[in-house]
């Protein structure tokens, strides 16, 4: 990674690619964590220009706008889903697993960015054995999903979708999902989460969710 990163480094000053000013990290309090998550997602959205829209070129906007050097490659282990390092010299660097389904690597990158916004020294490795602390991967794991599934705009689409339909079915939770880049169940999850489903749905309708194609989803 370490390799991947100088590299790009240099191409960019020869290109005369200025760094791009980069925000303390925050101080995690295990007190507030989720809190924490939710006001550091605003804040980078904010620096993204994106509102309230889905960000499903999440890699190119951090790419451009954050310096970050974002690669995909095979890591060998299915279980590992990313590997996050950062230095001044070369900046925030993030290696994905190229086994990984895109909404899997977008939630990936979501989480990396979360240790960007915090831990931002600590070298990460999601789903292998790191050298962060619990409260990190709790904050790391709620950043992500505020920032690909901010709460304003999932209220407003499903209140929008029970107007139109006169109900929230499970289909228009898979529509949801697609529509901002994530998987259907990370979005039934972050549904639980803000009480607009139930608790428990995706265990419900986790078995439908490889029965409904993509281009089969309709509201």
């Amino acid at each position: 990674m370490e390799r991947l990163a100088t590299a790009t480094v240099e191409l960019d000053r020869l290109l005369g690619h200025p760094q791009p000013r980069r925000a303390a990290p925050v101080r995690l309090d295990a007190r507030r964590v989720y809190d924490q998550a939710d006001d550091a997602a605003l804040v980078v959205r904010a620096r993204l220009g994106v509102g309230m829209a889905p960000v499903p070129h999440l890699a190119r906007l951090l790419e451009s706008e954050l310096g970050f050097h974002i690669f995909t490659r095979s890591l060998g282990a299915w279980q590992i889903s990313g590997v996050y390092g950062y230095t001044p010299q070369s900046g925030p660097c993030v290696v994905l697993n190229a086994a990984h389904p895109p909404s899997r690597r977008q939630f990936t990158l979501g989480h990396e960015l979360g240790h960007f916004m915090s831990t931002r020294d600590v070298v990460d490795i999601e789903g292998g054995v790191g050298e962060d602390s619990a409260v990190a991967e709790r904050f790391a794991n709620a950043f992500s999903a505020s920032l690909l599934m901010p709460a304003p705009a999932l209220r407003g689409r499903v209140a929008e979708i029970t107007d139109q339909s006169g109900k929230f079915t499970v289909a228009a939770i898979f529509f949801m999902a697609e529509e901002f880049a994530v998987s259907r169940e990370a979005m039934c999850r972050r549904l639980e989460g803000l009480g607009l489903v139930r608790v428990g749905t995706w265990d419900k309708v986790r078995h439908r969710a490889s029965e409904i194609p993509a281009n089969k989803l309709c509201l």
